[in-house]
């Protein structure tokens, strides 16, 4: 008979940086490197590195033991106060190459406006999180505060959509906030 969840986790990870925020946000990274294992994907975005409260993700990669407790990849938002890592998201395979990537926000990232906000995307690859962002979206507008969400197929077959939202957007209205949808494109 089941009884659900053991009462004992499986696994159990930290980084040890005081005030660093790790397990703020935590997702399922989608299987990075497509070896028949979902892998995980944990924020820190308050963590500081070479710059203060920049942020930063950690990538673990899953096995048939479980998910690994050495860590693959560490990614940070190279900038002060970027609070990258606040929201992160498998995205699905947004290019149909076969591995999954993976969305991260930062939503006081600036980038020509004052915590206009940006999300970035990463792909998977064979050996798993690729190293430098493959795509990226800002707020255009100060204050946009951009967060991150990744979708099933919605529209186009074997490649992944993804939404982002600026809850603090102004269209006309004070922080009326918007939803965007982004549209995954196959390899050609």
């Amino acid at each position: 008979m089941s009884t659900g969840l053991n009462a004992t986790p499986a696994w159990i990870t930290e980084i040890n940086q005081v005030g660093a925020a790790y397990g703020g946000c935590v997702a399922s990274a989608g299987d990075l490197n497509a070896d028949g294992y979902s892998d995980v994907i944990v924020g820190a975005d308050q963590y500081d590195g070479a710059f203060l409260q920049e942020g930063a993700v950690y990538v673990y990669l899953g096995s048939a033991s479980g998910v690994s407790t050495a860590l693959h990849a560490q990614r940070t938002g190279n900038q002060d106060f970027a609070y990258f890592g606040r929201s992160v998201s498998s995205a699905g395979d947004t290019n149909g190459d076969g591995y999954s990537d993976v969305l991260i926000g930062a939503p006081f990232f600036d980038a020509g406006q004052q915590n206009e906000g940006a999300v970035f995307l990463y792909r998977g690859t064979a050996s798993g999180l690729a190293a430098g962002v493959s795509w990226s979206a800002q707020g255009n507008e100060r204050d946009a505060l951009w967060t991150v969400s990744g979708l099933p197929v919605i529209l186009t077959p074997m490649v992944e959509e993804v939404l982002l939202g600026a809850p603090d957007t102004d269209d006309g209205h004070v922080d009326a906030g918007q939803v965007r949808l982004h549209k995954g494109s196959a390899q050609a």
